[in-house]
């Protein structure tokens, strides 16, 4: 049991540290942004959390059961998934930007759409999966706890007022690349570098 309440315990503490940066960063972005500034904000990260779900389609859920089985099978999957979860994560940025110039709105939003449509792609190279399946949450809980304590910090320095509207998807981005940086760094050590490769039949 001392597993299971140990990784309970992580998750809960991340989750908790993850929710305080997170609102200190929407009480920033509501001051500084204004409520017409902010709702643009709002629409754009919400075509984002579609886009993100699209580039899943229940790959994380079957990678974290294969890690789960056998965790030696790790490296090899991640080779086979990576490359379909950055074709999926493309093709569904080109739909965003797509939309995003057919879309009737301000030229703000459609930036915002856009710059968004990058941070789709960097969420797609995350190796959360592999450290839930193999039960290593604490490096999950770190990854988010520095994701969102980057993002807070980087809203904090480049988002003055409205002007500065499209600086919160580049902040957004850079903070989701810490956070994948911090499980990469963890992955390579025991597992070793992903063999990548382009398998078709496997991904069907």
């Amino acid at each position: 049991m001392r597993g299971p309440v140990r990784n309970a315990g992580y998750l809960f503490a991340g989750e908790a540290a993850s929710r305080i940066f997170g609102f200190l960063t929407t009480a920033v972005l509501a001051r500084r942004l204004g409520a017409d500034g902010f709702g643009q904000v709002g629409f754009a990260a919400a075509v984002m959390a579609y886009g993100v779900v699209a580039t899943d389609l229940g790959l994380m859920t079957v990678g974290t059961r294969s890690v789960a089985q056998d965790r030696t099978f790790a490296r090899e999957l991640v080779g086979s998934v990576l490359p379909l979860r950055l074709l999926l994560s493309v093709l569904t940025a080109a739909v965003m930007v797509l939309v995003a110039l057919v879309l009737p709105k301000p030229a703000s939003v459609k930036w915002l759409l856009v710059l968004f449509a990058a941070a789709v792609i960097i969420q797609s190279v995350l190796l959360e999966w592999v450290f839930i399946g193999s039960e290593r949450m604490g490096f999950v809980s770190v990854s988010r706890v520095v994701t969102n304590c980057a993002y807070f910090a980087l809203t904090f320095v480049l988002v003055r007022g409205s002007s500065s509207l499209l600086f919160v998807p580049v902040a957004y981005g850079l903070a989701v690349i810490l956070g994948a940086l911090v499980l990469f760094g963890s992955y390579i050590p025991r597992y070793g570098l992903p063999r990548v490769r382009l398998v078709p039949d496997r991904w069907r």
